[in-house]
């Protein structure tokens, strides 16, 4: 029997190491692909990860579920109800005082809430799509191990992502996505959906390159101090190092400012929560300042900071922002459907804004509430908010792998702040990979009753 049971874990663990390992490439790919966009990328993605999640469920089944799962159980059925509430949208329903007005321009058509059903439907499978993923992903990152793998590659992926938009922006031809700019773009079209993703990748690459420099058993002499940091940082450290250099210098060429200011905001989290434990540490103050020094560098050297501040202001967002709360308040509890923003705001764009089509919101906090209504707007970002300040209290107790959570966090803060004023998060394959460090801060997020210096 011993044997047996020796066996069907090693399968259940490879199966899962499999399970997390082709996720992972398979979102990290998607994103070469314009960001992931275009609806056939994203729909053969989660028709894919569907089944990946399938044989999920089945390893589930035959298993105890790990701590990291069973403390989802609240903000996984607050999101439930969301999810329900945004597929009724898109039925017909025979209530008339809840329908928008527009429907009585088609009155051979089935009304429901949603004034665009069918961008409904395909909302709702980008969203089942990411809960596979953070599912599959956070089954395979409870090994602190592979978690810490997993992170590496993002971070090599998003180096390999800079270089690529840094050259293209140099070059001034981008052969993935066909156009001119000498503004980094990465694989997408638009800089500021870029800045996202490299700013989430500067932050993995910044968690992995402490964890290196700072792993080793501590000294109390400063030769020994010394030496401890120079082996990490010229074994594994400084590739990271780099990483962090290309990931900063390409956010800065996309010339976003909301992304140089999320950039700024992850950062802070980052070193408070890193500080929290590290304060009187003498190598992490060392490897602190030459992170900081060669941010510094790096912003002076490229004089792309320059160029961001004597950006012009793009005010037309700021003109659009009072005309969709107008229309907030036309429709504020039902709401006009997930994904029925283009179509159904055409009516209530200013006319000194009119020029251009507004296929989003440029702020994901206003355009979700427009869409999904206060209610049910509400029940989402609170459901957000408990699983930040969740991950945040098992970090602060967690007595060891707090550089997975420190990571998630950072990352969380800065697309929180940047979704204020852009929609990144509402780009396919950046919200992939914010999902995927969300699964990786939570699953090593729980207090952990042994205690180790390592971060």
């Amino acid at each position: 029997m011993g044997p047996d049971t020796t066996l069907t874990s090693k399968i259940k663990f490879v199966t899962q190491a499999a399970l997390g390992w082709v996720v992972l490439i398979a979102i990290l790919v998607t994103s070469v692909s314009y960001g992931g966009v275009e609806p056939l990328t994203w729909s053969l993605l989660a028709f894919f990860c569907l089944f990946l999640f399938a044989v999920q469920l089945a390893l589930d089944i035959f298993d105890d579920l790990p701590k990291s799962v069973t403390k989802l159980t609240t903000v996984g059925s607050i999101l439930f109800v969301v999810l329900v509430w945004i597929a009724f949208q898109t039925q017909p329903i025979d209530l008339p005082v809840s329908l928008h007005s527009a429907w009585e321009n088609v009155p051979s058509a089935s009304p429901s809430i949603s004034l665009n059903p069918i961008s409904g439907y395909h909302a709702l499978l980008r969203l089942l799509l990411y809960f596979f993923v953070f599912w599959i992903i956070l089954r395979s990152a409870n090994d602190p191990d592979r978690a810490l793998v997993f992170l590496k590659v993002i971070a090599f992926w998003s180096s390999a992502m800079a270089i690529y938009g840094l050259w293209a922006a140099a070059t001034g031809s981008n052969p993935l996505t066909g156009e001119e700019k000498r503004t980094v773009t990465g694989t997408f079209i638009n800089r500021n959906s870029y800045a996202t993703y490299a700013m989430i990748g500067l932050i993995a690459n910044l968690g992995v390159y402490f964890r290196e420099v700072t792993k080793a058993a501590a000294g109390s002499e400063i030769r020994l101090i010394l030496r401890d940091f120079l082996e990490s940082f010229f074994s594994q450290g400084w590739l990271f190092l780099v990483g962090f250099i290309l990931c900063f210098a390409a956010l800065l060429a996309s010339q976003s400012r909301a992304g140089f200011a999320a950039a700024g905001i992850a950062l802070l989290v980052f070193f408070y929560l890193h500080m929290k434990r590290r304060f009187f540490d003498q190598r992490f103050a060392l490897s602190t300042a030459l992170v900081i020094s060669i941010f510094l560098v790096a912003t002076l050297s490229l004089g792309v900071l320059t160029r961001i501040v004597s950006l012009d202001q793009e005010a037309l967002r700021f003109i659009v922002y009072p005309r969709i709360l107008d229309a907030i308040m036309e429709q504020p509890l039902l709401g006009y459907g997930l994904g029925a923003f283009q179509d159904s705001f055409r009516a209530y764009v200013p006319i000194e804004a009119s020029r251009a089509e507004w296929f989003f919101a440029h702020s994901s906090y206003l355009e979700n509430i427009y869409e999904m209504g206060i209610p049910a707007a509400a029940l989402f970002y609170f459901a957000l908010g408990l699983f930040f300040v969740s991950m945040l209290r098992g970090n602060l107790k967690r007595e060891r792998n707090r550089a997975f959570s420190n990571v998630a966090l950072a990352v969380f803060a800065g697309c929180a702040f940047h979704s204020l004023f852009d929609f990144s998060l509402q780009i396919p394959s950046v919200t992939l990979l914010f999902v995927t460090v969300m699964a990786i801060g939570w699953a090593q997020a729980q207090p952990s009753k042994r205690s180790s210096r390592r971060s």
